[in-house]
């Protein structure tokens, strides 16, 4: 069995003269049982940006954003980082809300999402 707790992501902005670059910065543990341990298992980790609406969370840009392989023997938690133009953050109307989530599935075909708090912020 493999659970995802902790997941935890904070955006910052930086302002050029052509725009605004957000870093995305996220962090997350990866729990694994002894038997997937023993096996050696490895886990191939994606996360994607939600913009979170009342009726229906909708994926913003083109996800995911970040892929990585997560190992048995990898630290935990594992914490992670990417850029992006700050205007895809940009929900349009009102108040921006957003919150990543975590996908994970394991080499031998268990799968799970793990979502993280909601940032509320004008993008």
């Amino acid at each position: 069995m493999i659970s995802v707790d902790s997941v935890d992501f904070s955006i910052t902005r930086t302002s050029f003269v052509s725009g605004h670059i957000c870093s995305i910065d996220y962090s997350y543990a990866l729990r694994i049982d002894k038997e997937k341990y023993q096996a050696g298992v490895s886990f191939s980790v994606c996360v994607i940006l939600f913009g979170d609406d009342l009726l229906r969370d909708k994926p913003l840009g083109s996800p995911p954003y970040d892929t990585h392989v997560v190992e048995r023997d990898a630290v935990m938690p594992v914490k992670r980082s990417f850029a992006m133009p700050c205007e895809i953050l940009d929900e349009a109307v009102g108040e921006d809300k957003i919150f990543i989530k975590i996908c994970v599935a394991a080499s031998d075909g268990e799968f799970l999402y793990e979502r993280s708090a909601t940032i509320h912020d004008w993008f």
